[in-house]
């Protein structure tokens, strides 16, 4: 379960000077959906900002996300998949799985605009 606290944290929210690179799992305002802004420099993750619905299961799956890739390289997040973010979020309850696939998609869609 997310810690109550991450809810309230506006760093891991993003604001108009986050990162260009984004990607998005799922339609922002329409239902489920996951976002992630990345700060990249020398092909480095420095900053991650996240945003979500606000189910808990999605704030689990962007929390550990965005801790993960911190500090990673792009090589290194592309690499990510389902099982990966399975792994790295934890349990989500029954019915509530296809986040994993909205963070998966959302870093898919991040790649493609990092690389085109």
């Amino acid at each position: 379960m997310v810690e109550a606290s991450f809810r309230q944290k506006q760093e891991n929210r993003p604001d108009a000077e986050s990162g260009a690179f984004v990607g998005h799992g799922g339609i922002p305002g329409e239902g489920p959906y996951i976002s992630i802004w990345l700060t990249l420099a020398a092909g480095t993750v420095l900053d991650v900002k996240c945003r979500c619905n606000g189910c808990p299961s999605a704030l689990q799956v962007t929390e550990r996300c965005a801790l993960i890739l911190r500090g990673r390289s792009i090589a290194a997040v592309r690499q990510l998949d389902r099982a990966d973010i399975e792994l790295i979020a934890g349990k989500l309850p029954d019915g509530k799985e296809y986040y994993y696939d909205l963070a998966r998609t959302a870093i898919e869609n991040l790649r493609k605009e990092e690389l085109n």
